[in-house]
């Protein structure tokens, strides 16, 4: 059996947020530069150019990471796949979500925290689809692996272990609701192998999701997110908040 080790998922993992920490940053750091307070047409056209070439430069870098990742992983199996294909993020995608987070942002400090996760978002998405769409293609096995501070959906997604990578299963848009500030990612192996990755556990996570309240999917995963809003939750959540704005006010 091959395994992948806590130290080098972690060192993936962070490979992946550097990468989403650096277009966070440069996304900030532009909107901040902006006329909002005397020409708000004007700079959300600039920002949303802005984005979509963010998008593009970053995403891309985190799709040819995750390329690498699961020709990596093929390869340590012996398969002669075709390399992964990168996925390059939608600009216009990217312009949507970038405009209706202003627009609906309650004030500028929270509109530049809320169109830096947009462009987070179609980053990280741009790699997980890559890894996604290479598994598909070559009848791979995959999971969703979530290990540690990891939202309910993700755990009940990765509640399901080892699956086939089939056109069905990809139709379900699994990286449709990926957001910024996720480090959950995809793994696969060829169909048949076997495959550990240290910290992940479905057999726990669906213990947790067949526990939890509820008739139906969408019942249950909200009771996981009642039960994961704590008190010291509630708190260091506000506390991230409280920095992002922080930064933003000491930008503009």
């Amino acid at each position: 059996m091959k395994r992948i080790s806590s130290d080098a998922w972690a060192h993936y993992v962070d490979a992946h947020a550097r990468i989403q920490s650096a277009a966070r940053d440069e996304l900030m750091a532009f909107f901040n530069s902006l006329p909002w307070r005397t020409d708000e047409a004007a700079a959300l056209r600039a920002l949303c150019v802005k984005a979509a070439e963010i998008a593009n430069i970053y995403g891309t870098a985190d799709a040819t990471l995750s390329a690498a990742f699961y020709d990596e992983l093929m390869a340590a199996y012996g398969m002669s796949y075709l390399p992964a294909e990168i996925v390059i993020p939608s600009a216009e995608f990217v312009v949507a979500d970038v405009a209706n987070a202003v627009n609906a942002a309650a004030s500028v400090e929270a509109a530049a925290v809320i169109s830096a996760g947009e462009v987070v978002k179609h980053v990280k998405r741009a790699g997980v689809q890559t890894m996604r769409n290479a598994a598909s293609r070559d009848g791979a096995m995959w999971a969703w692996v979530c290990i540690g501070d990891t939202c309910a959906f993700c755990r009940a997604l990765g509640s399901n272990g080892w699956q086939e990578a089939s056109e069905r299963i990809k139709a379900g848009n699994h990286a449709d609701h990926i957001h910024g500030n996720c480090d959950c990612q995809f793994v696969v192996k060829p169909k048949g192998k076997s495959l550990e990755i240290e910290g992940y556990d479905p057999d726990a996570l669906y213990d947790e999701y067949k526990d939890a309240d509820g008739w139906n999917s969408k019942d249950k995963i909200n009771a996981m997110r009642r039960a994961d809003y704590t008190p010291e939750f509630a708190e260091e959540r506000n506390r991230r908040r409280r920095e992002l704005y922080k930064q933003a006010n000491n930008q503009d």
